[in-house]
């Protein structure tokens, strides 16, 4: 049997399984649109705008479902718009779509011409609106970055590239640690008390979607003075632009061992400075910020501790505010609503949330439309956490539940104490749907990632897909190659 039969043999098998899956393909009963594009190079010279399109629904799909990477003329909204719409109407789910989930770049957010913008207008209906939680988060993160380090202007850092350079001369011994100073004011203790609770809680569960999460909680316990059993540190790897959470473990191990790193006395107060604020108030936020129904009251405590950190570094922390001025997607009329849900909140302020949302006329329509942001003066007020949340309540706060297509009935436990809805089964729906919701957008990642790895295997953009399909579908059966999972061979 030649090479070419060969080839052509595995080219058929990948079309017939690709196809087979989208025939047993059960649309869920509503779904979230993911999508992110990048700019891929072949072995070969050629250069493609590629877009990944993904959708996610829990609890009818388990996992994100990739509907295809295809190529388009450019990076602009528009194009990735007619990706996405023709994607989902190959699919059968175009009359499915709830919210969309993004990245916050222009060609995404525009209100004129933003892919998120032109995809619900072609829709015909106002849908919500889910910008990546773990994007903004970055994005705080970063303006931080450069008013404390100043402007990046490389992918490897110097002072990153020396520390990774001397760390085999580290004695790594956790005995001489450069820990948190406590000798601060009172609210910042507070602050420190309750995430070092919060860590040390993590730790203990050992729930951890990846192991760069895991460590930069240990770090961030190690810092605040919390103990690490079998701790050990792990050597520096990959820095660049494109994920901050890399920059946020390599601030917290420099100022961990800086008493061996040598480091200028403004190089040492800068990474000191990024420490206290990746310890205090970024790990947290960050690693919380995949849940949705948290996601409204994360962001308006995180906007009330930049008021508090202004005393530790008043440049840094207006940087931040204004960055978190810049993204309140999730203190809009449309998504505040999903702090109802959020068990973490006392129970008569979600009573009252309830309440307020009830005095409010339901109305019969809504108009597509990028969301309105929230006016929060924070300039010389305090931020009233977390009762603040029942102010940003509004007509269009009722999408959620129209989008849900739920009958009458599944509504009579707004009219009841707090402590009976989790015994009402309309509560409980909502609930489980609104928990699942996919805030983030990691999926789209995963699959440009997936098209970085395979893209040279083959070259026809047709047969590309057919075997991401392929992929995804032995991955999803395959989640790893333990002697449990080879078994099932």
């Amino acid at each position: 049997m030649s090479l070419t039969t060969v080839h052509r043999q595995r080219q058929q098998l990948r079309k017939e399984i690709s196809d087979g899956i989208k025939e047993r393909f059960i649309p869920p009963s509503s779904i979230l649109i993911h999508w992110d594009s990048k700019l891929i190079k072949y072995l070969t010279g050629k250069v493609d705008d590629r877009v990944a399109i993904l959708i996610s629904g829990k609890p009818d799909l388990e996992n994100p479902k990739l509907l295809g990477i295809p190529v388009i003329a450019n990076s602009t909204g528009e194009a990735q718009h007619n990706a996405v719409i023709d994607l989902l109407r190959e699919w059968k789910v175009f009359d499915k779509v709830v919210g969309l989930v993004f990245d916050t770049t222009a060609s995404n957010t525009g209100r004129l011409k933003g892919s998120a913008t032109s995809i619900e207008k072609t829709l015909g209906r106002a849908v919500l609106w889910f910008a990546c939680r773990h994007h903004v988060y970055e994005i705080h993160v970063k303006h931080v970055s450069d008013s404390v380090m100043g402007k990046r202007n490389s992918p490897s850092e110097a002072l990153f590239v020396r520390f990774q350079k001397d760390w085999k001369d580290f004695d790594q011994e956790q005995s001489n640690l450069v820990l948190f100073d406590w000798e601060v004011n009172d609210d910042l203790i507070n602050v420190g008390h309750q995430v070092l609770e919060w860590a040390t809680g993590c730790l203990a569960s050992k729930t951890f979607p990846r192991e760069d999460y895991r460590e930069l909680v240990q770090l961030t316990v190690l810092f605040l003075g919390g103990t690490v059993p079998d701790f050990r540190f792990r050597k520096p790897g990959a820095h660049h632009h494109a994920r901050f959470m890399a920059y946020s473990i390599y601030f917290l191990k420099m100022q961990l061992l800086s008493y061996q790193f040598e480091m200028s006395h403004e190089e040492s107060k800068a990474v000191k400075e990024m420490s206290i604020f990746i310890a205090l108030f970024h790990s947290e936020a960050f690693l919380k910020s995949r849940l949705s129904t948290i996601s409204p009251a994360v962001d308006l405590k995180y906007l009330s501790l930049m008021q508090l950190y202004k005393q530790e570094n008043l440049a840094a922390a207006t940087v931040a505010i204004k960055s978190v001025h810049n993204h309140l997607w999730y203190l809009t009329e449309e998504a505040v609503v999903l702090s109802i849900f959020d068990s973490e909140l006392d129970s008569a302020l979600r009573q009252r949330l309830v309440e307020k949302l009830l005095t409010i006329p339901r109305p019969k329509s809504y108009a597509p439309g990028k969301p309105k942001f929230p006016k929060i003066n924070s300039a010389g007020t305090i931020i009233d956490y977390p009762n603040q949340l029942t102010t940003f309540l509004g007509p269009r706060s009722w999408l959620l539940f129209s989008l849900l297509n739920l009958g009458d009935e599944c509504f009579d436990w707004m009219y009841t104490p707090v402590d009976s809805w989790k015994n009402m089964a309309g509560y409980k729906k909502i609930e489980k749907i609104v928990r699942s919701f996919e805030v983030v957008n990691d999926c789209a990642e995963r699959a440009i990632k997936l098209i970085s790895d395979f893209k040279d295997t083959v070259v026809k953009v047709t047969d590309q897909e057919y075997l991401f399909q392929v992929i995804e579908d032995h991955r999803t059966h395959f989640t790893s190659f333990n002697k449990s999972s080879l078994k099932n061979l």
